[in-house]
């Protein structure tokens, strides 16, 4: 064991996430400890979680704004001589194992730490030279991380390819108007960053990382993770924590591909989803809806009708002429849409992007065309249908 991860379950577990995934890419996953991870079901955790520590060379402490945070109490986790972040932190400082402290935010955000307002078994993390990951540059501060890290341990970075693949979602609030002050669009931004991490924890979309991005965030979910969980699971829990605790409704723009690197970005594809006109419309009608779900062709060919055991395709219905598909999370359709026609017998199907790369056809016409749900499969000249007669 080289490195264990020690965080607060509450404050900022997605950093944590990454950071692990990152240094299991390099080191294996034998060689990094993560609780949830690496704890085996069955095992004894308490023994697994010691030894692991006794044996690690390096001890990454992550520590975001909620990481001394009073609890309903009144009282920070680490006043309890009992919080096990606090016991790893101690056990290791008292061993001289390297302690790291990676502090999550800006300056205001997460403040450095003073070893007066700490408990003294803890209170030497405040001389430890720490790293800071910034919310505007999440990925590459984890990457930096991660690096230096490797460099401590000897160990040479192996070379990643250009660009990630996976899955992009944009969230973007719908609409400010002139009215809106400064200081109530930063507490809206804030409302719906703070409903973003919780959804996507609870859609347990491991390794995401978040960053604010267009008066809202951007998620980027690893392709580790399938991109359904993200327009369901987490779409779903996005619209009930904005139900439950917030004013705001959002827009939702979801594609799958690339970040970066050559060829065509999926976050620029889910910037221009993002911006589509139709929306105004669709949420204008629906005054109930929280969340307004937008895809692509392709997008809406790859997850939804490549899925229809756990995605119902009769809720999705195309816009602005088939550019873009639109889902509301819990409405049974999008109003103000219509299925399109059926279209003439001897019109060509249309190719995404997508589909051409893997040599698969889509018909994203419609829903359902003659005695076919639109979106059949054509490879190989064989029909893959999804629906029957």
């Amino acid at each position: 064991m080289r490195v264990f991860v020690n965080y607060q379950t509450r404050d900022e577990p997605f950093v944590a996430q990454l950071i692990d995934r990152l240094l299991c890419e390099q080191l294996g996953e034998s060689a990094v400890f993560r609780d949830t991870r690496s704890i085996e079901i069955g095992r004894e955790w308490q023994t697994e979680l010691w030894g692991s520590l006794s044996r690690c060379e390096v001890l990454l402490a992550i520590i975001g704004p909620k990481w001394d945070a009073p609890g309903p109490d009144g009282r920070r986790p680490y006043d309890n001589p009992d919080d096990f972040v606090r016991q790893e932190i101690a056990f290791c400082l008292g061993r001289n194992i390297t302690v790291v402290p990676v502090l999550v935010g800006d300056k205001t955000e997460r403040p450095l730490l003073r070893a007066d307002h700490l408990p003294p078994d803890i209170a030497g993390l405040a001389d430890r030279q720490y790293d800071r990951i910034s919310s505007r540059r999440g990925e590459y501060d984890v990457q930096r991380v991660v690096d230096k890290v490797l460099t401590l341990l000897g160990v040479e970075a192996r070379p990643e390819p250009v660009g990630r693949d996976g899955t992009v979602a944009l969230v973007g609030i719908d609409r400010f108007d002139r009215t809106t002050t400064d200081d109530q669009r930063a507490a809206a931004v804030a409302e719906v960053r703070t409903a973003v991490e919780r959804a996507a924890l609870d859609a347990r979309l491991d390794g995401c990382v978040i960053e604010d991005q267009l008066g809202g965030a951007r998620v980027f979910v690893p392709a580790t993770t399938s991109p359904v969980r993200v327009i369901t699971r987490f779409a779903d829990n996005l619209r009930t924590m904005l139900d439950h605790g917030g004013v705001h409704r959002v827009r939702l723009a979801v594609e799958c591909g690339r970040l970066g690197g050559p060829g065509p970005d999926a976050a620029d594809a889910a910037v221009r989803l993002l911006s589509q006109p139709v929306l105004d419309s669709i949420l204008d009608q629906a005054t109930k809806a929280r969340v307004a779900l937008v895809l692509s062709p392709a997008g809406y060919a790859a997850m939804v009708l490549d899925n229809p055991k756990w995605i119902d395709s009769s809720t999705y219905l195309p816009a602005d002429d088939g550019r873009c598909w639109v889902h509301l999370p819990g409405y049974p359709a999008p109003p103000g849409l219509r299925k399109s026609p059926a279209p003439a017998e001897d019109a060509q199907p249309v190719a995404s992007a997508a589909a051409t790369s893997r040599s698969v056809v889509f018909n994203i016409r419609d829903s359902k065309v003659g005695d076919q749900y639109g979106g059949d499969r054509i490879e190989g000249g064989v029909h893959h249908h999804y629906g029957s007669r």
